[in-house]
Order: C-alpha cells, then sequence, then structure tokens
C-alpha cells in the first residue's frame, strides 16, 4: 500500500508539472505595441510620419528624415498611458472542479512611456542619431479569481530600445537611412494552476490501469475539489535588429518616406515559480 501511496503521489506532481508548463507557450508582444514615441506626432495620431522631419525623433519613423535637420537636436518626451479593459462573459463554463469566477474586473493599468532622441549633423549630407525609448510595453492584471485565471492572470511586459542611425543625403531628392537596434525585454507573466484538475486526470490514469479503486479515485477527487495554485513565470533576453529608411523629397509640398523596422526574436529564459 505504501508504494501504491508513493508512486500515485509522483504521478500526481509530474502531472501538476507538466500542467503548468503546457501554459508556457510562445508569445507574440504585438498587442504590447506602442506608437506613442513622440510628442510632435501625437497631435496628428502619427499620420505620415514616414515623411514628417520636424526633430530628431524622426529616427524612429524612418531614420533617412535626419538629413532634413540643419542643426542638432534633441528630444525628451514621456506619455502616460491610462488602460482600462473588461472582459464581458457570454458562455464560459467552469475548469472541473472550480467554481467559474469572475470577470476580472479593470485589467488595464496606467504607465510612464519615456523617449529621448539625439541628432547631430557630421557633413552637409550625413547625419548621424541615436535613440532610446519603449517600443513595448504595459501589462493586463486581472482580479486573481476571475474565470480565465487558469489562462492567465498577470502580463507584464517592459522593453528598452537602443536604436543609433545613420541617414545619408544621396542627391536633393533622395535621402536614406540605415540603424541598428538592441533591445532588452523583461517580462513577468502569472496564471493559476488547477490541481484539482490535474489530480481527477493523474488519477483516472491510475484507474484505468487497475493501480486504485473507485473508491479511492472518489475520495481524493471529492478531498481536492477546488485546490489550485498559481505559477510565476519571469524571464529576460535581448535581441538585435535594424531598420532601413528612404525619404523622397520631391519638393516643398511633397514629400514620400518609406521605413522597415526588422522583427526581434527572443528566447526568453528565467525561473517558474510554483505554490
Amino acid at each position: 500500500m505504501n508504494d501504491t501511496r508513493r508512486n500515485l503521489r509522483l504521478a500526481i506532481l509530474a502531472g501538476l508539472a507538466g500542467s503548468a508548463l503546457l501554459g508556457m507557450q510562445s508569445a507574440s508582444t504585438a498587442g504590447f505595441a506602442l506608437m506613442e514615441q513622440n510628442s510632435s506626432g501625437l497631435g496628428n495620431a502619427y499620420a505620415g510620419s514616414a515623411a514628417v522631419t520636424e526633430d530628431a525623433s524622426t529616427l524612429f519613423f524612418n531614420s533617412a528624415g535626419l538629413t532634413q535637420l540643419k542643426r542638432a537636436s534633441l528630444v525628451m518626451n514621456g506619455a502616460i498611458i491610462d488602460v482600462k479593459s473588461r472582459f464581458n462573459n457570454t458562455a464560459s463554463q467552469p475548469a472541473f472542479g472550480q467554481s467559474l469566477g469572475g470577470d476580472g474586473g479593470n485589467t488595464g493599468r496606467m504607465a510612464f512611456v519615456p523617449a529621448t532622441y539625439v541628432a547631430v549633423p557630421i557633413t552637409d549630407r550625413v547625419v548621424g542619431g541615436v535613440g532610446i525609448n519603449a517600443p513595448f510595453g504595459l501589462k493586463t492584471d486581472y482580479d486573481s479569481d476571475w474565470m480565465g485565471r487558469f489562462q492567465g492572470n498577470l502580463s507584464d511586459v517592459k522593453t528598452i530600445n537602443i536604436n543609433t542611425a545613420l541617414a545619408f543625403k544621396m542627391n536633393d531628392v533622395v535621402s536614406l537611412g540605415i540603424g541598428a537596434n538592441y533591445q532588452s525585454l523583461d517580462a513577468t507573466l502569472t496564471k493559476n494552476v488547477n490541481y484539482a484538475g490535474v489530480i481527477a486526470q493523474v488519477l483516472q490514469a491510475q484507474l484505468a490501469a487497475g493501480a486504485i479503486t473507485l473508491a479511492q479515485f472518489n475520495g481524493v477527487v471529492g478531498a481536492n475539489a477546488g485546490l489550485q495554485g498559481q505559477s510565476v513565470v519571469k524571464s529576460n533576453d535581448s535581441a538585435w535588429g535594424y531598420d532601413i529608411g528612404l525619404l523622397f523629397n520631391f519638393n516643398d509640398r511633397t514629400r514620400v518616406g518609406l521605413s522597415y523596422r526588422s522583427a526581434m526574436k527572443y528566447g526568453v529564459a528565467g525561473d517558474a515559480t510554483f505554490s
């Protein structure tokens, strides 16, 4: 009997770990993208940013625009973002052995997003620049008892991007900009773990194998109804990327800009804690 209990305990622990780890999947930060990278573009909702060359912050949207700056430029700005977000339920079903839970409350939070840009003409046709900003960030934070707690509670992402760039005025019409980007990411992800469901799943396999009786199955499942814990994953990584920009300055009234920023892929590594 002692061997049976020990093996059953090991099987449950393995099932708990496996279930929690299954929730850690690859993710995209597109939902955390931030456009608030300068104040000069905020008034027109960043329309035509690839062709707007008012100050050094053009480095982020199109580095080729730096050639339009005739003198050194320093820009420092900060945006306060207050996100309001709520989940509305229509037909959710509770997880095994658990109550359904609430709607999560207001998941948005307030954040401060800073950015700094410097541009310095090197020659009459070459301009260099450096920008430090946060292209991805913010967080969502649901109430601990909400109905989606086994999918996620807190998702907190922070990035810092250092962008160096050189812009070349090829002729009176065409300018070219190239840049290198170093970006670091810190992420904290939390979710609840349905221990009651995992225990029942493991015991079902044991019951099918004849290792336990139906009475034992019902007794252990009933004793652990509603049992849940939390997993916390903290991870970080860094990545390199590049950006390329073209600016066509046809005349005083017509300017066309094209820009591209490469994707950045992270292989985040960190610690997972289970309670």
